[in-house]
């Protein structure tokens, strides 16, 4: 039964190899304007363990709020999460209270959230004054913030979002499975604006209840000027490419460990006499379908057997000249795949120079 079920592990892992490389630009080097059909990328900030990925609404060197300074306005690509990954949801105001400037959510995203920024990464966040009315009416309410939501002209804005002047669905708009707030107040008492999980801008019929709870889009803008080396841009492209690199350093691993068991069945009396006590590429690649990717002088693969018994599979990602990109997406799924700063299960992985998986 033990060899059965280690032959049925390497059969699913052996499935699947990829490989390694990427680019990203500097901050300051974004032209001004908006990227409605090739949008930019920030990773900046984190929260609740995850990396702060923003979409790059539009840049700007003549932002009244940070004058003579390239300015960014970003939207969260993604909705905020728990430490879980499932969407944490929000009342908009505790009290029946639609306006915006004294909601919960404004103190929450002012408060809780500006406090897991870093220093200079705060700094880096400009103070924003806004309005906040109806698609153009009731816009004598004005505000400021370090951090808000989008107004309804703002998520109606065809330079933030591909068709976006429309109402109705839109996928450029949505986020799976999420309704997200806007600071507008809707049309119906005690209701504020939303945008639905189809992408429609919702600030009448459909108004949601500002006691209810939903999910949150938080929008920045941010010195680039100031902050320029220390973040970098990426297109959808090369956020593709950084997504894919490392989900093939993960498929790459998982060949490996699959490897290893097969080379532990064939050799099990051997390794369990202890008459071999470690394990080299070398050793695995004959159950490999590229065997020279990981035996070669020049590979970055690594296998170990620790003082403790366990095998592991690693990639040195410095040899590997692996961008900060590709690691911010293994760091992003390091617990819920196994993945390892040090051959100890205690040390999940953040950014070290070698990620290492469990083998056996």
């Amino acid at each position: 039964m033990k060899k059965l079920t280690i032959i049925i592990l390497c059969v699913f892992a052996l499935l699947f190899a990829a490989s390694v490389s990427q680019a990203t630009d500097n901050a300051g080097d974004m032209d001004v304007g908006a990227w409605t059909a090739n949008p930019r990328y920030i990773t900046f900030g984190s929260y609740n363990g995850h990396d702060l990925v923003w979409r790059v609404l539009e840049v700007s060197t003549t932002d009244a709020d940070n004058p003579g300074n390239k300015t960014a306005l970003l939207l969260l690509d993604d909705v905020l999460r728990d430490g879980g990954g499932e969407t944490e949801l929000r009342q908009f105001h505790s009290s029946d209270d639609n306006d915006w400037n004294s909601s919960d959510i404004k103190a929450f995203l002012n408060g809780q959230f500006l406090d897991a920024f870093t220093a200079d990464q705060h700094a880096g966040i400009v103070t924003s004054n806004y309005v906040y009315g109806v698609r153009g009416e009731d816009n004598d309410r004005a505000g400021s913030s370090k951090v808000f939501l989008l107004s309804v002209d703002e998520a109606m804005n065809s330079k933030y979002f591909a068709d976006g002047e429309q109402y109705g669905p839109n996928a450029d708009r949505a986020v799976l499975g999420a309704v997200w707030w806007l600071r507008s107040p809707s049309l119906v008492p005690r209701s504020a604006a939303n945008v639905r999980d189809s992408g429609s801008v919702d600030i009448s019929v459909g108004g949601l209840l500002v006691i209810n709870t939903f999910a949150v889009r938080p929008a920045i803008k941010i010195n680039l000027s100031s902050l320029d080396g220390i973040i970098a841009v990426r297109t959808e492209n090369e956020r593709e490419t950084a997504e894919r690199v490392a989900s093939g350093i993960i498929l790459d691993l998982r060949t490996m460990r699959a490897a290893c068991l097969l080379l532990y069945f064939d050799r099990m009396d051997e390794f369990d006499n202890k008459t071999v006590t470690n394990v080299t590429p070398e050793m695995i690649a004959t159950y490999l379908d590229h065997p020279a990717k990981f035996q070669s002088s020049e590979s970055p693969y690594l296998t170990k057997i620790a003082a403790d018994g366990k095998w592991w599979v690693g990639i040195d990602l410095k040899k590997a000249g692996t961008e900060d990109a590709v690691k911010e997406y293994l760091r992003e799924r390091a617990e819920s795949v196994g993945l390892y700063g040090a051959m100890d299960a205690d040390v999940i992985y953040t950014d070290q120079d070698v990620v290492w998986l469990m083998a056996r």
